[in-house]
């Protein structure tokens, strides 16, 4: 460890346990600060960032102290091993040290702590950038003193006074408790969650930073690879795994209004931000004994498993073997801190992503605003399931639903156009489907002619230029140029045909932002032999808007939820199938996980003449 002589101004080292008191030094970085560099060549004086070293050395001789450390120009960020070594002792550092000054370089001695300088052009108050920085969580929580000096040193306030203590907690979401460096209140006692939850809302220079700030928190020990990106909070989270089996690791969310919301995910968070939410739960003693790794093929873990059921009225219908919901019970829970018990434990929400028997019996995470809480007595159907959630995940299953798209539910698919046996071909009730027609072609925006071309039809080759077809998970998938230009009129035409071979019928739904056309057409279609983006298949589809009848519907689809309209076709004598078109309701929890998305539902009813 390198310090500085706060009466000669020279740097000395030290090693193992021949460290003298000294202070440290806690701050943001400006962008002229002094490097050991510039320290050993004498530029240190013309350096914006020599006179808070000055200040740091100052104080401490005041405070009867001999050394001191500042960062900037006690460590040499030119020595990869010696920057890993820095880092990785950073927390004990600070632990260690008499006295830690914080200093405040955006708060003036008029401000009123711990708000920076009033910003002419805004009423509202910020908070001082200290208080927003990664690094600076372990300096204010680490050392046993405390003091916050202003720009210009002329004030102070102590960290463990009662009134600066509440300030903070408040500010922060830390407990008062841990900010005044309660012996019992060691954040050792606190869960992964809730300690990530005190990092959430904070930022760094280099992504890296984002895990590698946290390491002495967890009492975590990593070395640190430069350029690896969000894959160091992937590898904090695994050395979590390693040595705790604290499930609250797994107890993130993501913002509603998120593009992430309800998408599949790893069962890691991405970053300390997923954890806002979760500064209330705690670890339980519930725990079975059953060891979680991480594998080649996710998170090995052990839980108890209930299935989550969803009606037609959603594109997670149970019905659709892709779509098979659970939620999973982790051994965490709420916890009340006035009462000191729990009060709900806590599960999430998975999607069985391999039906296969050899497949392991896998699933993905669903990222969820919310996470659920159960009774903690709630019984489940699979108790102490061994399953594989994944760490990673192919891109056709993260963006099996994109921006939105068009499920089909209840209406099969010819083998050539689902690539699963389980989707086309079967039988229920005796009969194929109870009769309902097989899709055999689709037509949308796009394509040059109709398809029923299997090799083109897989997860991972597009279409068209704003919807792909996903077999696996019988729907369709909205793209980013969907979004960017779904006022146009859009339009998907699927052939289908009964397994008599009778004469083929086309399904044609049709829509921008202000109609809705469903309807059933025996034979060809005029619109398939137009050609795309030219401006005859425009003005049909806008002709086949602007016609009056049963088919049309006026209004802006993406106000228009619950069921829009229905279509029906004879299948043999003396039933009918009756195709009916909705959008979920976000308002509801069958809708919720299509909240932040533009989902159209076609499912089929099969009903006597």
């Amino acid at each position: 460890m390198r310090l500085i002589n706060v009466d000669t101004l020279e740097l000395r080292e030290f090693q193992g346990q021949n460290i003298p008191k000294y202070a440290i030094l806690s701050h943001t970085w400006g962008d002229d600060e002094v490097s050991l560099r510039d320290w050993e060549a004498g530029r240190a004086p013309s350096k914006q960032g020599y006179d808070k070293i000055r200040y740091t050395c100052d104080q401490a001789r005041e405070d009867k102290l001999q050394w001191a450390w500042v960062d900037t120009c006690c460590i040499d960020k030119a020595s990869s091993a010696e920057l890993s070594e820095a880092i990785n002792s950073m927390y004990r550092w600070y632990e260690n040290s008499v006295a830690c000054y914080a200093y405040l370089s955006d708060v003036d001695y008029k401000d009123e702590f711990p708000y920076a300088a009033s910003n002419e052009n805004s009423d509202e108050r910020q908070i001082s950038r200290w208080f927003t920085r990664a690094w600076t969580l372990q300096e204010l929580i680490a050392p046993s003193n405390v003091i916050f000096y202003n720009r210009n040193w002329s004030v102070s306030w102590r960290r463990n006074d009662l009134e600066v203590a509440s300030i903070v907690s408040r500010v922060t979401r830390i407990p008062k408790n841990v900010i005044q460096h309660e012996r019992f209140n060691h954040p050792s006692a606190y869960s992964i969650a809730q300690k990530m939850s005190w990092a959430s809302r904070r930022s760094c220079t280099r992504l890296e930073d984002v895990a590698y700030s946290l390491l002495g928190l967890f009492n975590i020990n990593m070395p640190l690879l430069y350029g690896e990106g969000e894959n160091a909070f992937v590898r904090l989270q695994e050395e979590l795994l390693k040595e705790t089996g604290d499930h609250s690791l797994f107890c993130w969310t993501v913002p509603r209004s998120s593009s992430r919301a309800w998408t599949l995910e790893s069962v890691l968070a991405r970053s300390p931000d997923d954890f806002e939410q979760s500064g209330s739960i705690q670890e339980t003693l519930s725990d079975d004994g059953s060891p979680s790794a991480m594998t080649n093929r996710g998170l090995q873990i052990r839980l108890d498993l209930g299935e989550r059921s969803y009606d037609t009225k959603s594109h997670l219908f149970r019905g659709n073997k892709a779509c098979s919901v659970y939620n999973a019970r982790l051994h965490a829970a709420e916890y009340e801190p006035v009462t000191g018990h729990y009060k709900k434990q806590i599960s999430i929400v998975l999607i069985r992503t391999h039906h296969h028997p050899r497949a392991g019996n896998r699933y993905a995470r669903l990222a969820t605003p919310e996470l659920q809480s159960v009774d903690l007595d709630t019984v489940y159907t699979k108790k102490n399931e061994l399953i594989y959630i994944q760490k990673t995940l192919y891109p056709w299953e993260r963006e099996r639903f994109g921006l939105g798209g068009i499920h089909l539910q209840d209406i099969p698919l010819t083998q050539r156009l689902s690539h699963r046996r389980s989707n086309g071909g079967g039988t229920r009730n005796g009969t194929h489907y109870g009769g309902i027609p097989i899709i055999q072609t689709i037509f949308y925006n796009g394509l040059d002619i109709e398809c029923n071309d299997a090799h083109r039809f897989n997860t991972s080759s597009t279409l068209g230029p704003q919807i792909e077809w996903s077999g696996l998970y019988s729907c369709f998938v909205f793209g980013d140029a969907f979004l960017l230009s779904h006022h146009s009129p859009y339009f998907v035409a699927l052939g289908m045909q009964q397994p008599s071979g009778d004469e083929m019928r086309r399904m044609l739904l049709v829509w921008s932002n202000r109609a809705v056309h469903f309807s059933i057409h025996l034979g060809e279609l005029e619109l398939l032999k137009l050609k795309p983006k030219s401006l005859e298949r425009t003005q049909a589809l806008l002709a086949i808007l602007d016609q009056s009848g049963p088919y049309t519907h006026e209004g802006n689809c993406e106000e228009m939820y619950g069921e829009i309209a229905r279509a029906r076709t004879n299948v043999r004598m003396g039933h009918y199938v009756e195709y009916v078109l909705e959008r979920e309701d976000p308002r509801t929890c069958q809708g919720e996980a299509a909240g932040n998305r533009f989902h159209f539902l076609i499912r089929a009813e099969v009903h006597p003449s």
